[in-house]
């Protein structure tokens, strides 16, 4: 996990994954994560590449 978005309480609210070029090598890893970060109520955002502030903000305010 790159980054973790916490509220007020530092409860966490959302994951933002960065897939850079390791990322190919850690597709089963990733995926565990991703499976037990939803089953804890924590959407998680990816980005195969770092992208504009835009779309950062834009993708991220779906979810807080």
């Amino acid at each position: 996990m790159d980054y973790l978005i916490v509220d007020e309480d530092y409860n966490p609210i959302l994951s933002i994954e960065l897939d850079g070029h390791y990322h190919k090598y850690t597709q089963d890893k990733d995926k565990r994560r991703d499976e037990l970060l939803k089953s804890a109520g924590i959407p998680v955002i990816r980005f195969k590449e770092i992208p504009d502030i835009k779309v950062i903000r834009k993708t991220i305010s779906r979810y807080i």
